[in-house]
């Protein structure tokens, strides 16, 4: 069954009975009241710190002990774009899950290329986002931060962090962050 089933049945009921509907699957599915509370309030704010506390605590128990559950990180961002928020707000997110990587290695030393490769890929769909906003300019010195922080880092994280950054940023530019 696809929409234009569910598009003919909607249109056999009464504003009331759409009205209870939609009620009904706000109160039981929770990514339908998220997004509804979204086109309500328009404040992406509440749902991105909603979610940085999603990605905390994917990496970290509730004790501040490690637990890193890279699936939880990644479906929480997964969620989180699926809820139409501007790519700004999911630069921010991304951002974050790079600032807790990068503090996570640091603390605790090298991990996997698969946590590696999951940073990286936040960091270049960040970068990503803004670009198609055309706000990079205003994450520039973020953006540097976060390359910068990166060196040291093992399995060639520095090195691939350091070539994402570059590839949205002019080099010839950047003797005020180098």
């Amino acid at each position: 069954m696809g929409f234009s089933t569910v598009k003919k049945e909607l249109n056999k009921m009464t504003k009331e009975q759409i009205v209870k509907l939609v009620g009904e699957l706000y109160k039981k599915q929770s990514s339908v009241r998220e997004y509804l509370d979204l086109f309500a309030n328009h404040d992406q704010n509440v749902l991105l710190e909603k979610y940085k506390k999603k990605i905390d605590n994917s990496f970290y128990t509730r004790m501040g002990n490690p637990k890193l559950d890279l699936k939880v990180t990644k479906k929480a961002v997964s969620d989180f774009s699926k809820l139409g928020v501007t790519g700004g707000c999911l630069a921010e997110l991304n951002f974050h899950l790079v600032e807790l990587g990068i503090n996570f290695t640091q603390t605790f030393g090298d991990i996997n290329e698969k946590f590696y490769q999951t940073i990286e890929n936040a960091f270049y769909q960040g970068l990503l986002k803004i670009q198609n906003e055309g706000i990079l300019d205003k994450y520039k010195y973020r953006a540097n931060q976060l390359k910068t922080n990166a060196q040291g880092i093992g399995w060639g994280f520095s090195d691939a962090m350091t070539s994402i950054y570059w590839e949205f940023y002019d080099y010839e530019e950047e003797t005020d962050y180098v």
